[in-house]
């Protein structure tokens, strides 16, 4: 089925029908955008008060804007980061602030870093050096698997999702936490697959305080996008763990690919689209041009996707 097809499926699926099942119908890519830019091994992605879309290599030094109609860049440097860290995940926080999260090689480490980055004429520097423990979760990080999954949700407060799985009972769970002003409280997302692991998150603030959220869980030939929602209180892990919504699962489409693509950040877009950025890097070798998929505007009721807020572009 060629990818319009797919496109309007899900579109009459998500809008036409009335039940809840109906409602988080698949969801196919409507649109791929080629980005204009010599820079591999996108990982992060976010979405700025304009609308603007940004996105984050994993080893060069750079910011990169995106224009998600013409694949067009910026480019802005980023000065100061620590050399033994790779950028795995971004998110907007305020006019000329954003917020990295990063991994290590080291196995034995305790925390990963979380580095704001403020905006300086036509550079980016290193704001505030802030971690992530590990503790939260009673669980030890890997080498090169950290911190793969950010955003901002309002009001200061932070949603943080690992690579680390923890397996409890045949269950398998991407450990989360959720930094507000009272301090770090910490969950556990339950994975939908038998290998696959968080890799990107974008969410914003329902009218109750609840985190909306959307994410990427994928491995080798497992690809799914996720919608969940984080309840406005501190819960033990694993007491209540989160079930999330499948918004597409994308095992079948992946293998149909040339280049099955490897997804790597996540972002909503004003318009209620999703765009999710490729990593085309891979063990030192460059997989075809840096690239966006666009799926279009799911509405899921269960995770309260109706409430995400349009943000008004200046």
């Amino acid at each position: 089925m060629a990818s319009t097809q797919r496109a309007a499926l899900a579109l009459l699926l998500a809008f036409g029908c009335g039940s809840r099942a109906s409602r988080t119908a698949q969801l196919y890519p409507s649109e791929k955008v080629v980005i204009q830019s010599s820079v591999v091994g996108l990982s992060g992605l976010t979405v700025d008060a304009d609308g603007q879309l940004w996105a984050v290599p994993e080893e060069a030094r750079v910011l990169i804007s995106v224009n998600v109609g013409t694949g067009q860049t910026e480019a802005y440097p980023i000065e100061g980061l620590d050399d033994a860290v790779e950028l795995e995940s971004l998110a907007y926080l305020s006019p000329g602030r954003f917020l990295v999260g990063t991994e290590a090689e080291d196995a034995q480490r305790q925390v990963d870093a979380l580095v704001t980055l403020r905006a300086d004429g036509g550079r980016f520097v290193v704001e505030q050096n802030a971690v992530c423990p590990y503790a939260h979760w009673h669980v030890r990080p890997e080498a090169n698997r950290g911190i793969e999954g950010i955003c901002h949700s309002g009001a200061g407060e932070i949603l943080v999702a690992t690579e680390v799985v923890e397996e409890v009972e045949g269950h398998r769970y991407a450990p989360l936490a959720r930094r507000n002003m009272d301090g770090w409280h910490s969950y556990s997302l339950e994975l939908t697959s038998d290998t696959g692991k968080i890799s990107g998150l974008s969410c914003t603030r329902a009218s109750n305080g609840d985190v909306l959220a959307i994410a990427i869980e994928r491995h080798f030939g497992r690809t799914r996008l996720l919608s969940f929602r984080v309840p406005n209180e501190s819960a033990p892990v694993h007491a209540t763990p989160i079930q999330p919504r499948v918004l597409a699962d994308l095992d079948g489409w992946v293998r149909e690919q040339a280049e099955p693509p490897n997804f790597e950040g996540i972002a909503r877009l004003p318009d209620g689209r999703i765009a999710v950025v490729v990593d085309n890097y891979y063990h030192h070798e460059q997989a075809g041009p840096s690239t966006l998929f666009v799926f279009p505007h799911a509405v899921d009721a269960n995770a309260g996707q109706d409430e995400w807020p349009v943000v008004a572009t200046r």
